[in-house]
């Protein structure tokens, strides 16, 4: 039996059911296009509160190291006197060294890589930057060169995920 006999194209049936397909294959299209619609938005909405949620608590986190660092900055401006002011020589080595910063980042901050930079380095120096955390010890001479290269360095293991070596 051929199939256009058997469907009779010209029955109102045939016609009925043809156009209830129809009608059913639209409604499901647009019920497909609304849904999408609404998905998309509602994710958009999401992904936009998640990031106001991310950029707030980096804030905080911004805001608290900066709270830390003024804690700092009073206690060594309560320091310095009116007398050691007059004296640019006293003054000049108040200034902590780069082993007192490296204690100091150690304490905020262990998970911090630490570089410092020297005009003379002997035996006495890698034994205080080892026992501070110091993981790069650059001659000032070549700063410009082994700056770079320990930046590289220190930061190779946040890049590829290694541990630090």
């Amino acid at each position: 039996m051929d199939f256009l006999t058997y469907l009779q194209p010209r029955s109102l049936k045939t016609r009925l059911t043809l156009l209830t397909l129809v009608i059913f294959i639209v409604s499901i299209a647009s019920l497909l296009v609304y849904a999408s619609a609404i998905l998309r938005e509602d994710m958009q909405r999401l992904v936009g509160e998640q990031q106001l949620s991310t950029a707030t608590l980096v804030a905080a986190k911004v805001g608290q190291a900066v709270d830390e660092r003024f804690v700092g900055l009073r206690v060594s401006a309560k320091k310095i006197t009116p007398a050691l002011m007059a004296n640019p020589v006293e003054l000049q080595s108040f200034r902590l060294s780069g082993i007192d910063v490296a204690n100091n980042v150690g304490k905020l901050r262990a998970d911090l890589p630490v570089a410092i930079a020297s005009g003379f380095i002997d035996d006495a120096l890698r034994t205080q930057a080892a026992t501070a955390g110091v993981q790069e010890l650059i001659f000032k001479a070549n700063v410009a060169d082994d700056f770079c290269a320990a930046i590289a360095r220190l930061a190779q293991p946040r890049i590829t995920g290694a541990p630090p070596t």
